[in-house]
């Protein structure tokens, strides 16, 4: 498995490996999402997908930066002034899901994703968009957010050794770890939306209007981001296949 450092590649092979996955990353930005069979007006968006393998073959000291390249580029080239908000949502992703699978010290691989997601869910709660001191029942509005914070643990104990072995538990583990990529991403985008200066001045939105969008629909949510993450499990388990049995593709991507 990978060290935080990857010290044995050359540097010239990892400025190649960030400047490739960037382009990709760009490039899948500008893909149309996947409509979801059977559920009218449901589009899998690739984003989060991507980001979360991408993750998992460049580990935490490359890929959030092939990510955040990608989606800097993205948001700059054409200027996308409603994307500045979200512009480093799926780096957070890229930085949970390689430290979750790829780093070798329990802190960073379990400590540091679980702290993020406990700490963007108490800010988001204390947003005005949920006032959660005032209402504790709005919290349904982010049951997607609660349930990821919870399987942090399970899905960091479950992935270990999914880039050596061939098994159910592994396989279960990889597809928790995506889902918590994809939820790590979506966290940072809620908590950037349900600031006032985001949903009422940039968008225009009112606050109970922003409230409402949380609190209508949280099954129809759920179930997008978790096809988020099927999505990328599915991209992924034919990628780990390959990479195992390459033992150059292993010391290029320093597993």
């Amino acid at each position: 498995m990978g060290s935080w450092c990857e010290y044995k590649r050359p540097f010239t092979l990892k400025v190649a490996l960030i400047a490739v996955f960037a382009a990709f990353f760009y490039a899948i930005l500008w893909l149309p999402g996947i409509p979801a069979i059977g559920i009218p007006g449901l589009k899998i968006q690739w984003t989060a997908s991507m980001a979360s393998v991408i993750a998992m073959l460049l580990g935490p000291g490359l890929a959030p930066i092939a990510v955040l390249i990608g989606s800097v580029l993205k948001t700059l080239y054409p200027l996308t002034p409603f994307g500045i908000p979200f512009m480093f949502c799926p780096v957070l992703n890229a930085i949970c899901v390689s430290l979750m699978l790829r780093a070798r010290s329990f802190y960073l691989a379990y400590l540091v994703p679980q702290l993020y997601f406990i700490t963007m869910l108490v800010l988001t709660y204390l947003t005005p968009v949920f006032y959660g001191y005032l209402y504790p029942y709005y919290v349904v509005g982010l049951a997607d957010v609660i349930a990821a914070t919870a399987l942090v643990l399970p899905a960091y104990l479950l992935s270990r050794g999914v880039f050596t072995t061939t098994s159910l538990k592994t396989a279960i583990g990889l597809f928790l770890v995506m889902f918590i990529g994809t939820e790590a991403d979506i966290v940072l985008g809620d908590f950037a939306f349900c600031l006032p200066i985001v949903h009422r001045t940039l968008f225009g939105i009112p606050t109970e209007a922003a409230r409402m969008a949380f609190l209508a629909k949280p099954l129809y949510i759920a179930i997008e981001h978790v096809l988020r993450a099927l999505l990328a499990y599915l991209v992924a388990i034919p990628l780990l296949s390959i990479v195992r049995k390459s033992s150059r593709l292993r010391y290029v991507f320093g597993l």
